[in-house]
């Protein structure tokens, strides 16, 4: 009967792609019988707010099977959960209370965003990827970014790669973007007295990385996509940036599922203790109840990523013939990249049957 389930969903991966909302309620229902944990779908709003309020745990399947291992060597702050994600969210506090203010942030982005329109040919999703890793940089280290260090910009894509399950990322990229920001860190006296020899630690690292490079290297094109679309719908109108950012976020969320852990259950809402949620960002109109999360775990660096949104995303870039962020995207977790190629279909269905696998052996072991 397993081994039926773990072909079936892999044949139906095969053809239609894990994206697919019917795909990957299938795999999360086999995923979760095999695991004996009940599941529910919420795409509410204002229940799912409650969800997110109601707990700070993220559980047994979504991060902890597919994200997780994905965003090694660094460990996500979005993905675990306690007590690691306790500890880290307390020195990512230390961290961000030494960083400059948001406004700063904005102001970089702004003018690195504005320089790179005037010398672009095209102002394409490399372009957004390495604009927001720029200003990233400059906020943090005080510096312009190296124009040795592009190779930062490439690792982005890898990991979205691996964490949009298109592919294997290159694994020796992703180290050296490691070592890199290590580096980077020990040369910065104000910076490296915060926790010491302790930076060169995966829990350490990566408060740095994940943040403030991997995450929004790669939320911040997803959502300019979005924006260059809205742009489409409303030509000669003017534009408010943040009502624009804000669209787009509530339209195509980058996070395209989120989950929670009830241990106690929601009774208010009909949710029974021990329930598995899962939050469909993708296939409901968010807003402010859930743009940026909620309870506990809501995004601690809001102000950071509106910040750099607002700055990138001027009126002049948005009404430049330039913007085409579309161009060059790929590994969207979501349909920004168009169908899945053969090779990427054919790692979904080798990821499918390795969790079953491994999910399988340890309920019969």
């Amino acid at each position: 009967m397993i081994v039926w389930i773990v072909a079936g969903a892999a044949v139906v991966c095969f053809y239609i792609g894990f994206r697919a909302p019917s795909v990957r309620i299938l795999f999360f229902s086999a995923m979760a019988w095999i695991k004996g944990v009940p599941i529910l779908w919420i795409d509410d709003p204002h229940v799912a707010a409650r969800v997110l309020k109601a707990s700070g745990t993220k559980g047994i399947f979504l991060e902890r099977i597919l994200s997780e291992p994905a965003w090694l060597p660094v460990i996500s702050l979005e993905s675990i959960d306690d007590p690691l994600w306790t500890s880290m969210k307390k020195n990512l506090t230390i961290l961000m209370k030494a960083l400059p203010s948001s406004m700063d942030l904005e102001k970089i982005t702004k003018e690195i965003a504005l320089n790179h329109l005037k010398s672009c040919h095209v102002f394409d999703s490399n372009s957004v990827v390495y604009i927001t890793i720029a200003a990233f940089y400059k906020w943090i280290f005080q510096e312009p970014f190296p124009d040795n260090a592009t190779f930062v910009c490439d690792a982005t894509w890898e990991w979205r790669k691996e964490l949009a399950i298109k592919g294997k990322a290159n694994v020796e990229l992703k180290k050296r973007v490691v070592q890199w920001v290590i580096k980077e860190i020990e040369a910065t006296p104000w910076l490296y007295v915060l926790f010491g020899d302790k930076w060169c630690e995966p829990e350490y690292y990566s408060l740095m990385l994940q943040p403030f490079f991997l995450s929004p290297g790669i939320n911040v094109s997803d959502v300019a996509v979005t924006i260059k679309a809205l742009c489409n719908r409303q030509k000669d109108k003017e534009y408010d940036v943040v009502d624009m950012i804000t669209k787009a976020l509530d339209m195509a969320h980058p996070f395209v599922i989120l989950e929670r852990f009830l241990k106690n259950g929601l009774p208010e809402d009909g949710i029974a203790p021990g329930t598995h949620v899962f939050i469909p960002m993708d296939m409901m109109t968010s807003d402010n109840t859930i743009r940026f999360g909620g309870g506990s775990r809501k995004c601690p660096g809001q102000q950071q990523a509106m910040a750099i949104m607002t700055g990138l995303f001027q009126p002049e870039i948005l009404n430049s013939t330039k913007f085409q962020p579309h161009q060059g995207h790929l590994y969207s977790g979501r349909d920004q990249d168009g169908k899945e190629t053969l090779p990427e279909l054919l790692y979904q269905v080798y990821v499918i049957v390795t969790v079953f696998w491994t999910a399988i052996w340890q309920k019969i072991s």
